[in-house]
């Protein structure tokens, strides 16, 4: 929180700390404004969001969950409009994606008809944008900073999966796409404690948010003639838990560097096609996202 010689507001992780030795040393700059930016490479390691129908001609195709070339990016804006509390403004996007394939030779179940070379194809993209929005307190703790926060998040997201194969006999080509939005309470804890005499902090958070979706589907079906096409909507709740282990250094007496490992789950998030066939048949349901990865980030306050 602001004082006549320093600002201790508990964001970003660790920030009051730095910000309370660097103003005592100087004694004349109070700044009560920061922006931070991070980005890291991600990977989801939840649940799948498509499966092949061994069965059939797509078979072959490994399940994909997606998110073997997941991206993060994090930007922040925070101030300290109250001596008693802070205000913190934070734009996030997340993008995972896989591509599957396989070419396998296919054999008809009736001679004579030649053999067909086979080309399959899957492919799981969730792209989702964020928007929070949080105030945060300090609690008195006997080691270190903790801060609390609560707030509200907004969540945009686009979920696509696609799956076809071709072969001499013809071509099939399913795509499913969800447009949604959730919108809910997020609140959480961080402490942040100096590493001794290394410099350092040591900052962990951990949040969670509550969001309610809705959503609108759209499935497209080209199964070697007439293209059908379908469209529903949906609604549901989404648990989405995070945590946040880093540490910080400074650059200077008003910028710092951090490094750390994230995990977030988004609970019954992206919807899913399970034991797919090549008419578009497929067990639906909604599958689990849970994206981890490390991150870096930089952090320069101002007034």
């Amino acid at each position: 929180m602001k004082s006549s010689t320093s600002v201790a507001f508990g964001v970003p992780v660790g920030f009051g700390l730095f910000a309370s030795a660097a103003s005592a040393e100087e004694n004349l700059f109070s700044p009560d404004r920061y922006i931070s930016f991070s980005s890291s490479r991600t990977t989801n390691i939840g649940q799948e969001l498509f499966s092949a129908d061994p069965a059939q001609k797509i078979g072959d195709l490994s399940p994909s969950t997606p998110g073997d070339r997941g991206k993060d990016f994090r930007l922040e804006y925070g101030t300290a409009p109250n001596p008693n509390w802070d205000l913190r403004l934070r734009f996030s996007s997340i993008g995972l994606s896989e591509m599957e394939q396989s070419v396998a030779e296919f054999v008809p179940a009736n001679p004579p008809a030649p053999e067909n070379n086979l080309l399959s194809s899957a492919r799981t993209d969730l792209d989702m944008l964020f928007f929070d929005i949080e105030r945060v307190g300090e609690v008195p703790f006997r080691s270190g900073q903790l801060s609390y926060f609560v707030g509200m998040r907004a969540l945009k997201y686009h979920s696509e999966i696609q799956y076809s194969h071709q072969d001499k006999v013809g071509n099939f080509t399913n795509q499913f796409q969800e447009e949604g939005l959730a919108l809910g309470p997020r609140a959480g804890l961080e402490h942040h404690m100096a590493l001794g005499t290394t410099g350092l902090n040591l900052n962990t958070e951990l949040a969670a948010s509550l969001l309610y979706r809705r959503s609108n589907t759209t499935f497209l079906q080209n199964t070697n003639g007439p293209i059908s096409y379908t469209e529903n909507d949906d609604e549901g709740f989404v648990f989405n838990p995070s945590l946040s282990i880093a540490v910080q250094g400074m650059i200077t007496d008003t910028s710092f560097w951090e490094i750390g490992y994230r995990v977030e789950g988004f609970s019954n998030l992206a919807p899913s096609h399970l034991n797919a066939s090549q008419t578009g048949a497929h067990n639906a349901g909604r599958s689990d996202i849970i994206n981890h990865g490390v991150w870096f980030g930089v952090t320069f306050m101002f007034q």
